[in-house]
């Protein structure tokens, strides 16, 4: 049985930015599931036309189709711990760990305020961006220079810098400038 794993908007933003967002969740055997409040949040990814930067919108609905991603909303008894936890971080961020919590399932988030939170309230099933994509890249047997470019990807459509206190933070700077 496939396992369902919450993203918060950053995360969701980072793998749609490799293309390959459908891919990634049935290489780690999930489904992708984003409270309301996050999908909100997921607007665009950034690229370049005729040496121009624009912004491209992101359809996160699209994902649906596929069945790598599903929606949910926030239930009555998962409201105070939502309210709660916005004091601390973003209304997605909030959300997405309210439901985690409440129905006691993995989350994926890249923020370290959100990272904190979870360690405080005992999220105990957390995955990053780069987890997914190192567990990703060994299922799919990715060579290095394939890997490298998702993560040149994320980094140039996703604006997204991994942190240095990552646990996979040697394993993406091993990978990101292969290409170069």
């Amino acid at each position: 049985m496939t396992a369902r794993l919450l993203l918060d908007a950053c995360v969701a933003i980072n793998l749609i930015a490799t293309q390959k967002f459908d891919e990634i969740a049935a290489a780690n055997d999930l489904v992708f599931v984003m409270v309301s409040e996050a999908a909100r949040e997921v607007s665009s990814l950034r690229d370049n036309a005729d040496g121009e930067r624009v912004i491209v919108p992101i359809n996160v609905a699209e994902r649906l189709r596929s069945g790598a991603l599903e929606f949910t909303e926030l239930v009555e008894d998962e409201f105070p711990l939502y309210v709660q936890y916005a004091a601390k971080v973003d209304d997605g961020e909030a959300a997405t760990i309210a439901a985690a919590v409440a129905r006691s399932w993995p989350l994926a988030t890249d923020d370290r305020a959100g990272r904190r939170l979870c360690d405080e309230v005992g999220v105990s099933r957390l995955m990053s961006t780069s987890l997914l994509l190192r567990k990703y890249a060994e299922a799919d047997e990715l060579t290095p220079k394939e890997i490298s470019r998702l993560l040149q990807r994320i980094e140039k459509h996703a604006s997204f810098v991994l942190g240095r206190t990552d646990f996979d933070y040697y394993w993406w700077m091993e990978h990101l400038r292969l290409e170069e």
